[in-house]
């Protein structure tokens, strides 16, 4: 937010060289956070889960009869 408030002030005041380079600043920093998001996403999504017996106390107790 604070990005977009400094780019307002550089474009009133026009000094556009800064605001474009600002904006090539927010333009790298997006990209960063799409090949982070998706490193993240391969990291979780390609692990193994942990597997829980159904009657642990992290699992889901199951009644042997059900009325």
């Amino acid at each position: 937010m604070e990005e977009l408030l400094e780019l307002r002030e550089l474009v009133v005041s026009s000094n556009l060289k800064s605001a474009l380079s600002l904006i090539d600043e927010l333009e790298e920093m997006s990209k960063e956070d799409k090949i982070n998001n998706i490193s993240l996403f391969l990291l979780l999504y390609s692990s193994p889960l942990p597997r829980i017996p159904i009657n642990s106390p992290l699992g889901f107790n199951i009644p042997h009869s059900c009325p």
